[in-house]
């Protein structure tokens, strides 16, 4: 009998989101090391659930400080025909890999990254400005005015600089775009 998977991104006091886990019902990231990933560590540029014949291994929770040393469970996750298998590492979440049907997984994962319902809107420039793009390392509301839109960008030799935008009322999208024009980098999605 196959596992069944559902994903879920729910606000985390601390940190922001994080994305939950749950296999047949039981919520994995609390079972494992506790804190689940923020969605777009998992996300952007590449969505990291997606299983191929080649296994890849990835990050899905922290310890509750949020940091990978001190506590963390990983998964590695390949597509094996007709099903997909997660092996868990170090604090593992339940005694056995989770073998999914590929078809309900691919269909769970495909839902899952279509779904933004959660984001605010710095979440969805964000989204929009790392999908696609290979100098900016990260996007984000700017820590301490809500009016401003920080990237981080890295140059050619490896140095990041800090680079802010206001949002002048206009939308995720139409930030995005502006930020991406500004930068020279392809709107992608925006």
């Amino acid at each position: 009998m196959n596992d069944t998977l559902r994903l879920e991104v729910v606000p985390e006091q601390t940190h922001g989101f994080e994305v939950l886990l749950h296999v047949n019902d039981v919520e994995m990231t609390s079972e494992g090391a506790g804190l689940g990933r923020d969605p777009i560590d998992l996300l952007v540029p590449d969505n990291k659930f997606v299983a191929t014949e080649e296994p890849h291994t990835m990050i899905v929770a922290t310890c509750e400080c949020g940091e990978y040393g001190c506590g963390r469970t990983d998964v590695t996750i390949v597509r094996e025909g007709d099903t997909v298998r997660w092996t868990w590492l170090f604090e593992e979440p339940m005694p056995r890999d989770a073998v999914f049907d590929a078809g309900t997984y691919d269909r769970e994962i495909a839902r899952f990254s279509q779904d933004f319902s959660w984001e605010t809107p710095a979440r969805t420039a964000a989204r929009l400005v790392l999908t696609g793009t290979t100098n900016i390392t990260w996007a984000g509301a700017h820590h301490d005015d809500p009016e401003r839109f920080r990237v981080l960008v890295k140059n050619d030799w490896g140095r990041t600089t800090e680079k802010d935008f206001t949002w002048e009322g206009r939308s995720p999208e139409a930030l995005a775009r502006a930020v991406l024009s500004e930068l020279g980098q392809r709107a992608g999605g925006a």
